[in-house]
């Protein structure tokens, strides 16, 4: 992640990442999956950049279909993702800075899911 990314591209991180987390794998156990979905329940306009991307599936019909299929360079971009936060909680980061976009469009979301990660603790500066 660069230091200073758009509020749209962050967007487009946070649902990959929370698609990541909320996947399911159908008719098998999850720990022996190769294939796994998530519930759509997030802007369907990132979705469908996501699947522009190649990082999810939507489907022929994507108005009919409640989940998405996560592609292999969806699972490992989001791992990616995952892997630079771990790097700040293994040097100890007690704390993560991060300046909050306008509360408009596509930034309010992004506010809200910064503020709720946070624990509703905002430090102004």
């Amino acid at each position: 992640m660069s230091d200073k990314i758009k509020a749209e591209e962050a967007m487009r991180e946070l649902t990959l990442m929370l698609l990541y987390l909320s996947r399911f794998a159908q008719g098998e156990k999850f720990e022996e999956a190769t294939d796994f979905y998530a519930w759509k329940g997030y802007d369907f306009d990132i979705l469908n950049e996501l699947d522009d991307a190649d990082y999810i599936r939507q489907g022929n019909h994507p108005s009919r279909s409640k989940s998405v299929y996560i592609t292999e360079s969806g699972m490992e971009q989001a791992k990616e993702l995952f892997d630079v936060l771990r790097e700040l909680d293994d040097i100890g980061a007690k704390k993560v800075f991060a300046r909050c976009p306008n509360k408009d469009g596509v930034g309010l979301a992004v506010y809200n899911r910064l503020l709720r990660a946070a624990g509703f603790q905002v430090v102004k500066l």
